[in-house]
């Protein structure tokens, strides 16, 4: 089947991926000029994680992130609205684990990932 995918964000490659994994023709949209970091980091939950361990490249990411142990947010006064430590959240300690900070430039590698598996 012949498939069009619009946006080379994460979304846009992962689903390019796997569409292309399962023996479609996959034709990938995106209206930037030329891909690359656009200055932000992700946080990569562990559900995403999963998506990338069936993708073959956690290990890969895993090695360029920072492993996340507590969300925090505060009121510009300094009073804590949030805090999470994700030690005590059910499932976070599974296979999978914490969430992870991904830098922006690090999220090259899903693309090279699709790049290789287009190729």
């Amino acid at each position: 089947m012949n498939i069009a995918v619009v946006g080379s964000g994460i979304a846009g490659t992962t689903v390019a991926w796997q569409l292309a994994d399962q023996g479609h023709s996959v034709t990938l949209f995106e209206q930037a000029g030329k891909c690359g970091p656009i200055g932000a980091g992700i946080l990569l939950q562990p559900s995403g994680q999963a998506v990338l361990a069936r993708l073959g490249v956690l290990d890969e990411v895993t090695l360029k992130t920072a492993k996340i142990s507590n969300l925090l947010a505060q009121h510009r006064s300094g009073r804590t609205l949030v805090h999470l430590p994700y030690a005590k959240v059910s499932g976070c300690s599974a296979t999978i684990g914490s969430p992870l900070r991904v830098a922006s430039a690090e999220k090259d590698t899903q693309m090279e990932g699709l790049e290789r598996m287009l190729a």
